[in-house]
């Protein structure tokens, strides 16, 4: 009997997850076509190449579907069992409800534990490829990474700024180009009706072709016998050249080296093994910097013991000043001044240094612990809904699905609060990531715990006299 029991369960469950998981995705998904539907539609972009990147999204997504697709299966088994009283034929033969659900416990042990394979192995290198992809999509279409308005610094010396653009054509309007190559300032600058933008093959260079513009230069660049209207200011002649059209090649050194960053301190395209590594390497620097600082402070902004007036202690500091000249005084308060500006953009700038340092370190260390936590997760996710199911009698689509819902969007809250408390330091890795499993953990004891022993958690009853029992007392009192 107890054989054919677990059969029924493990067919009962199949069907259910099936369907839970495949939700999860298209629920899960759409938040990802919203983010990204901007850069994907209407950008001309072939079918195949919108096809892998929804492919590589799908696949991204699977681990954070697994334990809502869990919760919601068991959740209908076990609901759909107790509201057909087949849990409660099962429990008056002598079976306990942890009996009950060992095989399903097995089954949901192997789904955890392939999860953390596959995050481990595969999610990795499909995060990288998504990543690439998203790269060639820059590279085919710059112009997509270019918003109307706003300037756009991404390639070395270069800045510019668009007033419109058409997706489908790839032209933009109103294109102002500042070329800072020479490092002489704001002195040459592009003005155009429109404009294109074009990689070349080997990813080298940016070809920039302009229509129907302006282009000034202002210095000693802008020579007399090359001037079409010339004007003089201040001394610094300017050129002003009209043309119909005019192209501008820019190399891609600064505009490559910042997606390679990319790509290397992506926490999600990396292993346990290289996490691990990733991880320990950056707090070390973190640790080296931080040692460091107060040897560099020193050399920077103070003498060396040699050279200091040990003669003078703040008891006769300001007698000494008093003595000194009006000039004197002013020049030793401009420097003074000027020293701690020095001081604080040194710390300033070391601080933003060590603060990088940690900040990376701590998102290696966020996505190991998730990719670790991922397989708990989804056990605890299981003790939560098999027992709230036998509890709560449901098996249809509706409840369990309100339920599952609530449960999850709290972990997901406690989780997210847990990694900013470790970005900003208030907490650890490690308690931040997994104090959020430990409540879900309390949680799915309590339940099955209540459930185990045929305990009417949802019945109001029980509640109402404590509260009456407390409350009750407190107004006759006052009474």
């Amino acid at each position: 009997m107890i054989k054919k029991l677990h059969l029924l369960l493990l067919k009962s469950f199949i069907g259910p997850f099936i369907a839970a998981f495949s939700i999860s995705i298209f629920i899960l998904l759409l938040q990802f076509v919203f983010k990204y539907a901007e850069m994907l539609v209407g950008k001309g972009l072939s079918y195949a190449v919108i096809f892998n990147f929804f492919a590589y999204a799908t696949v991204q997504i699977i681990p954070m579907a697994l334990p809502l697709a869990t919760l919601l299966a068991s959740l209908m088994t076990f609901g759909n069992l107790g509201e057909n009283y087949e849990l409660t034929a099962a429990k008056s033969a002598g079976i306990s409800l942890l009996r009950i659900i060992l095989p399903l416990f097995i089954f949901v042990s192997l789904i955890a534990g392939s999860a953390f394979a596959f995050s481990t192995l595969v999610v990795p290198k499909t995060n990288l490829a998504l990543l690439k992809l998203r790269h060639e999509i820059s590279n085919k279409r710059p112009e997509l990474s270019i918003v109307p308005g706003r300037f756009n610094s991404e390639i070395a010396n270069y800045s510019i700024k668009i007033g419109a653009k058409n997706n489908e054509t790839a032209m933009m309007y109103n294109f102002i180009l500042h070329d800072h190559s020479k490092e002489n300032g704001n002195l040459n600058v592009s003005y155009a009706d429109s404009a294109t933008m074009k990689i070349t093959d080997d990813n080298s260079f940016m070809v920039v072709t302009m229509y129907d513009g302006y282009s000034y230069v202002e210095g000693a660049e802008a020579k007399q016998d090359t001037i079409v209207d010339t004007e003089k200011q201040d001394d610094h002649p300017l050129r002003r050249n009209k043309f119909e059209k005019q192209t501008a090649i820019m190399e891609l050194e600064g505009y490559e080296s910042m997606k390679q960053t990319d790509f290397d301190n992506n926490p999600y395209i990396w292993n346990i093994e290289q996490l691990l590594f990733l991880r320990d390497s950056l707090y070390l620097k973190y640790e080296w910097r931080l040692a460091i600082y107060p040897e560099r402070f020193k050399k920077a902004y103070f003498n060396s013991i040699e050279n200091k007036d040990t003669s003078l202690t703040e008891s006769n500091f300001y007698t000494a000043i008093s003595t000194l000249p009006k000039a004197q005084k002013a020049e030793l308060l401009d420097y003074a001044v000027n020293t701690t500006k020095d001081t604080r953009i040194f710390t300033e700038r070391n601080k933003g240094g060590l603060l990088l340092y940690r900040w990376w370190a701590a998102r290696m260390g966020i996505s190991l612990n998730k990719k670790i936590s991922l397989s708990f997760i989804i056990i605890i996710m299981f003790f939560i809904g098999a027992p709230l199911g036998a509890i709560v009698r449901k098996g249809s689509f509706g409840t369990p699905m309100v339920i599952s819902v609530f449960f999850f969007i709290f972990y997901y809250v406690i989780m997210l609060s847990g990694e900013k408390m470790i970005r900003a330091s208030i907490l650890y890795i490690e308690p931040g990531i997994w104090i959020p499993v430990g409540i879900m953990t309390l949680i799915a004891l309590f339940i099955t715990y209540k459930a185990a022993n045929d305990a009417a958690i949802l019945n109001t009853e029980p509640y109402r006299k404590v509260f009456n029992k407390l409350f009750g007392k407190k107004a006759k009192q006052k009474a």
